[in-house]
């Protein structure tokens, strides 16, 4: 009840609040990492965006291939899973700025 309300997109706060010019004009997630917690990165990943998740997650639903599935399967965790612990990361960056 009521998640909808409380759920704050940290890019406007980077829109707004916290401003660097090392974002050059850009609030992603991948921007921001960059500035906020530079050990992480997308780099490392077979899937670098949103976009390139997508695609993948095509590809391994309409593949028959079963270790074409497993590398997508096991490439889309590592993603979302860096792209979650990026959110998180971010919001300890910005609560310690701000207390």
């Amino acid at each position: 009840m009521g998640l909808n309300e409380r759920t704050v997109d940290l890019m406007d706060l980077f829109k707004h609040s916290y401003v660097d010019f090392r974002f050059t004009g850009s609030t992603s997630i991948k921007k921001v990492l960059l500035i906020v917690c530079s050990h992480l990165n997308y780099d490392e990943n077979a899937i670098h965006h949103g976009i390139g998740a997508m695609v993948a997650w095509l590809e391994m639903i309409d593949s028959s291939n079963d270790d074409e599935v497993e590398r997508i399967d096991s490439e889309l965790r590592a993603y979302c899973a860096l792209d979650t612990l990026a959110m998180v990361k971010t919001l300890r960056f910005l609560r310690n700025l701000y207390r």
